[in-house]
């Protein structure tokens, strides 16, 4: 079995050796930018290619029948041929939980950053007083759009740690441990006092989901957190904070790859408060993510299907 890693992924020794028992593994280091000739030369011959930032859909339908792209990523929205490559016999595995607890509590420091004045009261005067006034999260409205794993710990997060009272929409019907209710996207977008978007990135089914025609349901100063950027329309939503409808953007984004911000006069609203692309970023989540898209490549390898997407 052949095993190509066609960029730096960070494997420990112990899981390089655990790679090693799997096949004979090639490690790359190439960047999003490089050429799909010297990809389709990397890869001729593997039964297995593993991708992080790179996609594959340029040559994903080059490789041979029962072979595996193993994404080092949870989303995968922006694959455009993943049926044909599973009518052709190539499996897609990706990496749905390894970021469950960096992604939620990310979103609360994000809200609490915010909420609490955190960053403008640590080193220096705002220029107006009620500029250090925050708010409390105990009882405020909080709608999560898409109750995966993220999303079900940020309603567990919200509703056990901070008394706040949780509803929730999801494209299927989601069970709860937590009393949460659910709500069409219209009904939620109008009673929330924050808007947390979880839900995965997807160009048919999610992208652009609020939009100049319903973001204006908003409560007048609501706030929107998340960390799946691409499920607002970005000119909408950069009006609806110059008007004050929404009160404040504090999110996860990313400024590169095909989910990235692309209106950077949202950078510049004294409203929008921002990461960049680092809510999955912690030494548990890596070490997680590796191991698991190990345990992919082991169970495909068995003839299982571990984590397969399509």
């Amino acid at each position: 079995m052949k095993i190509t890693v066609l960029e730096h992924v960070p494997f420990s020794g112990e899981q390089k050796n655990e790679l090693s028992k799997l096949g004979e593994v090639k490690y790359c280091n190439y960047g999003e930018d490089v050429s799909l000739d010297i990809l389709l030369e990397e890869i001729k011959g593997s039964n297995v290619v593993v991708v992080n930032w790179i996609d594959p859909s340029p040559f994903i339908l080059s490789l041979k029948e029962n072979s595996l792209v193993a994404l080092m990523s949870t989303g995968y929205g922006w694959i455009t041929n993943l049926e044909e490559a599973r009518k052709r016999g190539v499996l897609v595995s990706n990496i749905p939980s390894y970021s469950t607890e960096a992604v939620a509590e990310h979103i609360f420091a994000l809200l609490l950053n915010y909420t609490k004045k955190i960053t403008i009261t640590s080193n220096w005067t705002p220029p107006a007083p009620n500029g250090m006034v925050g708010i409390e999260l105990k009882g405020k409205k909080l709608g999560i759009i898409g109750l995966g794993n993220i999303g079900s710990r940020v309603a567990e997060i919200g509703n056990k740690g901070f008394g706040m009272s949780v509803i929730t929409h999801n494209r299927t019907k989601k069970n709860s441990p937590l009393a949460v209710d659910a709500a069409s996207l219209d009904e939620l977008l109008s009673i929330s006092d924050i808007v947390c978007i979880t839900c995965a990135f997807d160009e048919k089914t999610s992208a652009n989901m609020i939009n100049s025609s319903n973001i204006n349901l908003l409560k007048k100063g609501s706030i929107i957190t998340g960390a799946t950027w691409g499920i607002i329309d970005e000119t909408a939503l950069l009006c609806a904070l110059q008007s004050g409808r929404v009160g404040s953007v504090a999110f996860d984004v990313a400024l590169e790859g095909k989910t990235k911000l692309k209106n950077t006069e949202l950078l510049m609203h004294p409203n929008f408060f921002c990461t960049l692309h680092n809510a999955y970023n912690t030494a548990e989540a890596a070490k997680n993510q590796r191991n698991i898209c190990i345990k992919n490549i082991e169970s495909f390898l068995n003839g299982s299907s571990q984590n397969i997407i399509n």
